[in-house]
């Protein structure tokens, strides 16, 4: 930075050899004391004049620019756009307007024209075709289309019957001609294959028809066996064909599809009603939320660890004298569900009077519930364990803890 030396009204002090500013680097009409002014005030002689506006610098570059006016230098900014390596294209005798701005010799206008060489195509009669843009080299061809020459077309037809035209040049010699009603109606039908009342043309005859005609009402069949391992019915010879639903059907009674598939009420649950048929058997079937029912094991238990395995009767469980404890497991979830109930029977009781009670808990022995039993005996009872705080699944273990009897069924609820 240049020192200009302003001396003071007494003397001593610095002069021209302590400043670093020369009279170069003061604009004209200044005066300072210089590196070069021998100790005097003199006129600077920088030209200070410049054609630099904001406009011709780069947007976002500074410069500095001396005012007359203020007498002081003053920082600029540029605000010319740069544009670097602009490019555009244009069509065909088009024209682009070149933004303003500074340009780094990078940038391009071009045109593209798809050079279609020899393009060819075909036009079918009195068809026509679209030319696509482009440079094409003169040797293409767009080309129409080739007649055959077909003379004198000749065909015969049946009834009903049509022909193709086929394309080309005809030299109108040719015919079309209709076949013989006898040549277009071979058939061996008889009048007993054609429904009563109705006829048909038969090798160029009309034949009436004579067969039985059932399609007004359905009928009932005939007759109903079993035979070679199928069902088999009997109808009456004729034509059935009544509507029910779009499709013809004959019908048979309750009593012959009952008869034939051998179904009694005996066979029947006591109450529902199958074909005016109402059953009278007591059997017991098993609901979704059954694990043992009458001797069906539902669950698939099996003995657990060391203690008595309740015997697996036709009915029923059956707990024996022989041990004080009886246990089985299985794979089932307790989730969703708040009671395991017991349909049972007690006989008598086993050991010590504490703990006559059924158990259930999870075969690692984390969680577990019980419930003890009252003092009847040789009274069908049901009894529940509450397991709505236990929310589980997987290995369950039951246990039946000193007494005998009979369990006819265990269900979730």
């Amino acid at each position: 930075m240049g020192i200009i030396w302003l001396p003071s009204g007494g003397g001593g002090g610095e002069g021209s050899d302590e400043c670093t500013l020369m009279l170069q680097d003061v604009p004209r009409g200044l005066k300072a004391i210089t590196k070069d002014s021998d100790d005097e005030a003199r006129e600077g002689t920088l030209n200070t004049e410049t054609s630099a506006t904001d406009t011709i610098v780069l947007s976002g570059e500074t410069y500095m620019k001396f005012n007359p006016e203020t007498k002081h230098w003053e920082k600029h900014t540029g605000s010319l756009v740069n544009r670097g390596a602009w490019t555009t294209r244009i069509g065909i005798n088009g024209k682009a307007l070149i933004p303003a701005g500074f340009h780094n010799g990078a940038g391009y206008v071009d045109q593209a024209v798809t050079n279609r060489g020899a393009w060819t195509s075909n036009v079918g009669m009195n068809g026509e075709v679209t030319v696509p843009e482009g440079y094409h080299n003169g040797s293409g061809k767009v080309s129409g289309p080739s007649v055959t020459q077909r003379g004198a077309v000749t065909a015969a037809l049946n009834c009903g019957g049509s022909y193709t035209i086929p394309e080309g040049y005809h030299n109108g010699a040719g015919k079309v001609t209709a076949n013989s009603l006898a040549s277009q109606t071979n058939g061996n039908a008889g009048a007993a294959d054609i429904i009563s009342g109705r006829s048909s043309w038969v090798n160029g005859s009309k034949v009436v028809g004579s067969m039985a005609d059932y399609r007004s009402t359905p009928t009932e069949i005939d007759a109903i066996r079993l035979n070679n391992s199928r069902f088999e019915v009997a109808v009456k010879a004729g034509c059935h064909g009544y509507s029910w639903a779009g499709n013809g059907y004959e019908y048979m009674s309750y009593a012959q599809v009952a008869s034939a598939i051998g179904l009694s009420a005996g066979v029947i649950k006591k109450g529902v009603r199958i074909m005016n048929l109402i059953g009278t058997f007591e059997g017991y079937v098993p609901t979704a939320t059954d694990l043992y029912l009458r001797g069906q094991n539902i669950a698939n238990f099996t003995r657990y660890s060391n203690y008595g395995f309740p015997v697996f009767d036709v009915g029923q469980l059956t707990l024996t004298a022989a041990n004080e404890q009886h246990a089985m497991q299985a794979n089932f979830s307790l989730i969703g569900y708040n009671r395991l109930n017991f349909e049972l029977y007690k006989t008598g009781w086993l050991g010590n009077t504490p703990y006559r009670s059924i158990a259930i808990q999870h075969t690692d022995g984390d969680l577990s519930s019980s419930v003890d039993l009252d003092s009847a005996l040789n009274v069908q009872q049901t009894v529940s364990i509450d397991i709505s705080a236990l929310n589980i699944s997987g290995s369950m273990a039951i246990t039946f803890h000193r007494w005998k009897g009979y369990i006819y069924r265990i269900w979730l609820s």
